[in-house]
This record gives structure tokens, C-alpha cells and sequence, in this order.
């Protein structure tokens, strides 16, 4: 039992001696306040404050809502400060002046006086002073708010001395902490009394709208400021919260710097508001409307998914949104349109998972057949409902087979989340023995977590003697996590299995198991740089570039290598140790390496210096001049290291006329980077124009990722909808219904490319106005999936119409007709996953 656990019963029996079974509803409600609602969890570790949690949670529910509980607190503890502070003995006589100034301090005032502190505090994080304030400045706070109460100077300062030298004997919300600094007792505090702050000026109409929204978006880019920014942004008039937002998508799409955490604030920001309403149609009036900015929002986490940017979604927030918010079910038609497409991808899956409302959606999300990506990411989700019964009963299933879809991660999911669970354990071993290799293999790894039962370690060596290689590599890297010489010895006969990588995952266990630093595994690794095989070489030699770059052994290894192995090796060497040697012997072997015969070793130096310090001598040189390699790979290798560099326009730009497909490829990708330049932007408007369809296709999609002219971007991607390719087409029109799609322009293009040639291009027209339009692309999905001339697009759209409309009554009778009719054997075998679909969607999961 934890100390705080033992706090909360101790207290309730305290407080009910007489009446045992209300204590125990008492203990049972803050118990699950605190494992439940995060704010509450935040607050319980500090005695203090869960002595006041308690309190509150004798006389009324804890509120689930984070800023009405640091509300509550906060009155507690400032009524407790009003309270305590008239039986405190002042440390000299007071003044009749001084008494009534302190005695003007209300519970309301001396709120206001906290958030005047809070903001003081909240403005110096980042300072040396980080949280704290200084005694002086604590003074001078005091004195000030009191002057400005009409209180005379003199007795202002009087007065203000004597309610700080109060903190000194006893902690309200503001606690003396040593040295002259004073704190508040919980961080959160101080952000909840900013962020009163900031509402009680923007009340007082100290900033219009647009100062506001300036003053928050600069604080929007220091992550210190952001839960102020949250727990603000939910009492904020509907059209500052709006034009807010609006801000923060400005500054997403401005610039490539904060593009990574703009996004996700704004989706935390935009779960902080109580009713988001419908979108404005007015275009007008939209900058402040908060429904047209949780559009724009939806519309931004669409384009960050496809644009591969880094990003991690905000899955607390995302799993916020009611059931009637409308960006979620727009999102899950943009994911399904591109499910039914065969082109989901994991960023997408990440932010469905995050959307799914409870149990079943989840459930149903890790056993769609046509949905392969989600079910990865779904563990956080599922954990939320991990002691429901119903969960670990249908993963079992699943894990059994007997699910829609074939789930090897449903073995992973059993040990996570329920490892205690005999029934998890026995459906893994069961896997085990399972007849498909990569069901067998999903078991073996999951034993992992069971690694204090030694019959798990029996059925583990048993499977390292496996005839089948897979199950044996699978057996080898689950056995490093288990301790005792049984597991060691068989790692260390894996060292001599004849498949290569079975050897490679018996070292990789190995080294992982000797915690990186042990010298035997140094050894052991060393000793695999001389094994048979090219692949466990090179793992051999980056095991020892990670772990042991500075031993005199593995450099040793690593130059006479540079020197004397055959060229395959030299290539590993270089890739392992190459960006570690800049100079002396082994820099002077990678700049030798520049003109080796062979162009993998060539490569691999251009890739090693690339990691070289600018100042490192005449790399720039020597990357300009690998630049103009004879091998194309080479050539690319060598832009992409220059491509950070100063000066590496003008060979991108060179690049871009190069008789390699490649490499003008290549190139265009990397102007990209540079598209703020004119030059570089020009290039890319003349890579749409170059004789390769895979150059065009870079180049769109670098206008399309371009954060900088985006007016000029966009009509010129207008153009390539007219080229003779289809696949150009099909980007062209993807890149502005992703990074335009509320243009009219778009639209039209959309209604345009419904009559296109080709069958793959129309499709993707009525997928794309599916997503914003469904009422006008559901009947031209329905005509096409009889009429379409391919095969593969009939099929595409019966997904299409399956996955967006399952419950329209046109969707049965499509399916049914088209399993019985069509003439193609992949339709009629589609058709018929629809209706096992839609059977699977009306059974309650029990």
C-alpha cells in the first residue's frame, strides 16, 4: 500500500469514527479521484495538499474537471491563510494602519494578489530563479497591490513585510523555502493563478483581441507557458479562443522550427473548450469561429500525417472529444478512404486509436481485416480498459484466431496488459505451438513478459532448438531478458547457429544482456567482426562503434579494417566508425576512402563525413567534389550531406540537371529544404516540367510541403493536373486537397478529375470528396463500383462504400449483387469481405 494510500484511510476513519461504512465510501471515491482523474494525482504526492483533497472530499464529490479542482483547492487553502494568519502572533506590535490594511486582504483579494505573484513567477521560468521568488520581490508585489488599494505607502510596505514574514512561520499556498525564496506548494498552482491572471486582464480589457492573441502566441512557442495557455484557454470567449487557435495554425504552417509542436498544442488547446460548435460557412467570419478552427486543426493533423513530420499526438486530448464532435468522424473518413486505397500509414493509425470512444471501438479496431495499422498502436487505448472483462476476452480470441483478422500483436498486447492473467499466459503458450511460423514467433516474443516463470524458460530453450530458423532467432531475443546460465548457455550456443540470423540475434541478446559495458561481451562482439556473414559483420562492427567507440581494441579493429578487408566490409566500417573519426589515421583513411574503387565504400565515406564538424578540414571541398562522382548513388549521398551545409544551393541546383533520374530526384527533395529561397523555389517550379514522372512527383510534393509561398505554390500545382502521366495527375491532386482543401480552386479540380482517363485518378477524386463532401461522393462511389472498367478500382470502392457507409441501405444489396455478378474473381472476393464485414459490425462484441 503506498504512503498516500495509507493517508487517504487513515484520514477518512479519523473523520468518521462512528460510521465505518461512510468512511469506506469516503476512502473509495478519493482512491479513485486519485488513480483516475491526473489532476488529482498531480496533487495527491504533496501531504499538504492531499490533506486538503481530503477535506473537500468529505463534503462533495473531487471534480473530475482540473480547473475546478485547483479552484477548490485554492479557496481552501486561502480561506485556511485568511483564517490562520489572524491567530498568528505578529513579530512586532502592528500598527492600527497596518491591522486594517491586512484586514482589507479578502479571501478575493488575496486571490487576486496570488495570480499578481503567480505571474511574476510564471515570467522568470527559464531563469536562474526558475519557480521561485525572491523575498524582496515578494515585498515589493505585496506593497504595490495594497498601494494601489488607496493603503499609504509607509503603511503599505508595513503591511506587506508583516504578510510575508507570515509565510515564515506557517506554508499557505505560498511556502518559504530557504535562502530568501519563496514558492508555491504545488507548480500547478502557480499556472492555474497564471493563467487567473491573464482571464482577470483580458476581462478588464487591458488587450484587445489581437494583443491577446499576440501575447499568447509568443508564449506558445516556450513549453513552459503551455499548460497556463490550457488551463486559460477553456474559460476564454468563444472568439479569442478562436482566433487563438487560428494563430497557432499560422505559425504551424509559417514555419518548419515549430511545426512539430504547434499542432499538437493547438488540439490540446481546441479539447480545452466546452462547446465547439459547427463550422461558419461565411469564410468571412470563420477566423472566429471556433467550429471553422477544429476544421482547420482536422485539416492539419490529415496533412501532418501524410507529410511524415515528426510529431506525437496529443492522445490525452484527442481522447477528449465527444461523440459529436465533427472532426473526428471527418478524420476517420479521410483514414478510411485511404484504408479502402490500400494506403494507410502508422501517423494516421495513431490518431484513430487515440479517437476510439470506448471498449468496442477499440476492440474493432484491432480486429479489422482491411485495417492493418491501427492495431499497433492501440495499446495505450486498451490499457484505459484493461480490467473490463471484455477486453482480454476478445483479445484472447483473436489471439486464438478467431477473430475477423490475423493479429500476431495480439500476443504482445496479452503480456502488457495482463501478464498476471493465467488464461493470457496459456493462450501465449498455445501460440507457441501454433501452426503459422509468424504466429509462433509474435507467441515466443511475448514470453518476455513472463520471465519469473521457469516453465516459460523451458518453452523457450525447447523452441531455440527449433528446425525453423524464424523461431529459433525469435527464441534467441526473448531469452535475453531471462537471467540464470540456462538462458546464457543457450545464447551463447546460438553464437554458432549455422543461420546467420539466428548468430546475430544470439549477439545482439548477448550484448544487451551484458548491459553494453561488460568487457565480455566487448569480446564476444569483436570476435563476430571475423563471422562468415556480411550482415552479422556489420552488426558486430556498429555494436562496437555504439558501446565501445573509444577502446584502443575496437579502433584497432576498426582501421585495420579500413585498410585490408574486402570492400563490402570497408562500406560497414565506414558506416560504423567513419563520423567518428575526423581526424589523424582514420579521418585520413575515410578521405582515402573518397576514391576507392568501389562505390558502396565511397558512399559510405561520403555518409561518414557528412557527420564531421564544419570546421572538420576541407570536408565541404570534399563533399563538393564527391558531388560529381561517377556512380549516381554516390552523387546523391553527396547532396544530401551538403544539403545542410552553407553553400549547398548552388549544387542542388546543378543537381537538378543531372543526367541521372536519381539524382535530379534526389535533388529536388533537398531544395525542398531551401524552398524559402528564390532560386531554390524556382527550381522546384522547374522540376515539374522534367522529362521523369518520378522528378514531377518530388517536385509536388516538395511545393506542397513547402512552408514558405504557399500563394505561389499553389497554382502551379494546378498545372500537373493536365500531365500526360497518370501517377503526376494523381499527386498533383492529392497535394492540393491536403495542403488546400478548402480552396474553391481544389474543389473545382476535385469535380474535374471525376472524369479523368484514367480509373486510379477518379478514384482518388471521390475519395478526396468523400471527406468533406460524403453526401456528394456517396452516389458516384456506388454507380462506379458496377461501372468502373478496373477491377481493382471496382474493388477499391466497394471498401470505399463498405468502410464510409455501412449502415445506407444501398451499401447490402451493392455488396450482395457484386459478390454474385461481377465478373472478376478479386471483386466477387472483396464483395464478399464487405458482407462478412458488415455481418462482424452488427454482432455485439460480448
Amino acid at each position: 500500500m503506498s504512503r498516500w494510500e495509507e493517508f487517504v484511510r487513515r484520514w477518512y476513519r479519523a473523520a468518521y469514527p462512528d460510521d465505518p461504512q461512510l468512511a469506506e465510501r469516503r476512502i473509495d471515491r478519493m482512491l479513485g479521484a486519485v488513480r483516475d482523474v491526473g489532476a488529482v494525482g498531480e496533487l495527491a504526492g504533496n501531504p499538504l495538499l492531499l490533506t486538503i483533497l481530503a477535506a473537500i472530499g468529505q463534503s462533495r464529490t473531487i471534480p473530475r474537471e482540473r480547473r475546478e479542482m485547483y479552484a477548490h483547492a485554492i479557496e481552501v487553502l486561502i480561506e485556511r491563510w485568511d483564517r490562520d494568519a489572524k491567530l498568528l502572533a505578529p513579530p512586532t506590535p502592528c500598527t492600527t494602519d497596518v491591522a486594517h490594511a491586512l484586514e482589507g486582504l479578502t479571501v478575493s483579494r488575496r486571490l487576486k494578489l496570488l495570480e499578481r505573484v503567480a505571474r511574476r513567477m510564471q515570467e522568470g521560468v527559464g531563469s536562474p530563479a526558475g519557480t521561485f521568488i525572491h523575498h524582496d520581490d515578494l515585498i515589493e508585489i505585496v506593497r504595490d497591490f495594497l498601494v494601489e488599494s488607496n493603503v499609504g505607502a509607509s503603511v503599505a510596505m508595513a503591511a506587506a513585510r508583516e504578510l510575508v514574514d507570515h509565510l515564515r512561520t506557517r506554508n499557505f499556498l505560498l511556502a518559504h523555502y530557504g535562502g530568501g525564496l519563496y514558492g508555491f506548494v504545488h507548480r500547478t498552482f502557480m499556472e492555474y493563478l497564471a493563467a487567473l491572471d491573464l482571464l482577470r486582464r483580458r476581462d478588464e480589457e487591458e488587450w484587445e483581441r489581437e494583443e491577446l492573441v499576440a501575447l499568447l502566441a509568443e508564449r506558445a512557442q516556450e513549453p513552459a507557458w503551455h499548460e497556463v495557455l490550457l488551463l486559460m484557454a477553456g474559460k476564454l470567449r468563444q472568439k479569442d479562443v478562436a482566433a487563438f487557435l487560428g494563430r497557432l495554425l499560422e505559425l504551424y504552417w509559417a514555419s518548419e522550427a515549430v511545426r512539430g509542436p504547434m499542432l499538437p498544442l493547438a488540439v490540446r488547446v481546441l479539447a480545452e473548450v466546452e462547446e465547439v460548435g459547427p463550422p461558419r460557412e461565411d469564410r468571412k467570419r470563420a477566423a472566429l469561429s471556433v467550429g471553422a478552427q477544429s476544421d482547420a486543426i482536422v485539416d492539419a493533423l490529415i496533412f501532418h500525417a501524410v507529410n511524415w513530420s515528426p510529431f506525437r499526438p496529443p492522445r490525452p486530448a484527442l481522447r477528449t472529444f465527444d461523440h459529436f464532435w465533427s472532426g473526428r468522424e471527418r478524420y476517420l473518413r479521410w483514414y478510411r478512404g485511404r484504408v479502402a486505397a490500400g494506403s494507410g500509414n502508422s501517423q494516421a493509425a495513431w490518431v484513430v486509436a487515440s479517437l476510439t470512444r470506448d471498449i468496442d471501438e477499440a476492440l474493432r479496431l484491432l480486429d479489422d481485416p482491411w485495417g492493418d495499422r491501427a492495431g499497433h498502436h492501440l495499446l495505450p487505448e486498451l490499457s484505459r480498459w484493461s480490467a473490463k472483462e471484455k477486453g482480454l476476452d476478445y483479445v484472447l480470441r483473436v489471439a486464438a484466431g478467431e477473430g475477423m483478422a490475423h493479429r500476431p500483436e495480439a500476443f504482445s498486447l496479452l503480456g502488457r496488459l495482463w501478464p498476471h492473467e493465467e488464461r493470457a499466459y496459456a493462450a501465449v503458450l498455445a501460440g507457441v505451438s501454433a501452426g503459422h511460423v509468424e504466429t509462433r514467433v509474435a507467441a515466443i516474443d511475448s514470453l518476455r513478459y513472463w520471465a519469473d516463470r521457469p516453465d516459460c524458460l523451458d518453452t523457450l530453450l525447447t523452441a531455440s532448438d527449433s528446425d525453423v530458423p524464424h523461431i529459433r532467432r525469435a527464441a534467441l531475443a526473448a531469452l535475453a531478458v531471462f537471467p540464470g546460465d540456462r538462458a546464457l548457455a543457450a545464447l551463447e550456443a546460438g553464437l554458432t547457429e549455422k543461420a546467420p540470423e539466428a548468430r546475430r540475434t544470439a549477439l545482439s541478446s548477448q550484448v544487451s544482456r551484458f548491459l553494453r559495458s561488460g568487457d565480455k561481451a566487448r569480446k564476444l562482439v569483436l570476435l563476430a567482426t571475423a563471422d562468415d556473414d556480411a550482415e552479422v559483420r556489420e552488426f558486430a562492427y556498429s555494436a562496437t562503434a555504439v558501446f565501445w567507440p573509444e577502446h584502443e581494441e575496437t579502433r584497432k579493429t576498426a582501421l585495420s579494417a579500413l585498410d585490408e578487408s574486402e570492400p563490402e566490409d570497408r562500406a560497414t566500417v565506414l558506416r560504423a566508425f567513419g563520423g567518428k573519426f575526423p581526424t589523424g589515421v582514420g579521418g585520413a583513411a575515410v578521405r582515402r576512402s573518397l576514391t576507392d574503387p568501389d562505390a558502396e565504400v565511397r558512399k559510405a565515406a561520403v555518409a561518414a563525413m557528412e557527420e564531421w564538424p564544419d570546421h572538420a578540414e576541407d570536408v565541404a571541398d570534399a563533399l563538393v567534389k564527391a558531388a560529381g562522382d561517377p556512380e549516381p548513388t554516390v552523387r546523391v549521398r553527396a547532396l544530401r550531406a551538403l544539403s545542410d551545409r552553407d553553400g549547398a544551393l548552388d549544387p542542388l541546383l546543378a543537381a537538378g540537371t543531372d543526367e541521372d533520374a536519381g539524382v535530379r530526384e534526389a535533388a529536388v527533395i533537398l531544395l525542398g529544404r531551401h524552398s524559402a529561397d528564390e532560386e531554390a523555389f524556382d527550381g522546384l517550379l522547374h522540376a515539374l516540367e522534367d522529362e521523369s514522372p518520378d522528378v514531377r512527383i518530388r517536385a509536388i510534393v516538395s511545393l506542397r510541403d513547402a512552408v514558405t509561398r504557399p500563394e505561389s505554390a499553389r497554382p502551379a500545382l494546378h498545372t500537373p493536373l493536365f500531365d500526360p502521366d497518370p501517377t503526376v495527375r494523381a499527386a498533383a491532386l492529392e497535394a492540393l486537397t491536403l495542403r488546400w482543401p478548402t480552396h474553391p480552386e481544389t474543389h473545382a479540380a476535385t469535380l474535374a478529375a471525376l472524369t479523368d482517363p484514367d480509373p486510379t485518378v477518379r478514384a482518388d477524386a471521390i475519395t478526396a470528396l468523400a471527406v468533406r463532401h460524403p453526401d456528394q461522393a456517396h452516389p458516384l462511389a456506388l454507380r462506379a463500383a458496377t461501372e468502373d472498367d478496373s477491377p481493382e478500382t471496382r474493388s477499391r470502392y466497394l471498401r470505399l462504400v463498405t468502410l464510409l457507409w455501412p449502415d445506407d441501405p444501398a451499401t447490402l444489396p451493392l455488396l450482395t449483387d457484386r459478390a454474385q455478378h461481377d465478373d472478376s474473381d478479386q471483386v466477387r472476393t472483396t464483395a464478399t469481405e464487405g458482407l462478412a464485414r458488415l455481418r462482424w459490425l452488427a454482432t455485439e462484441i460480448a
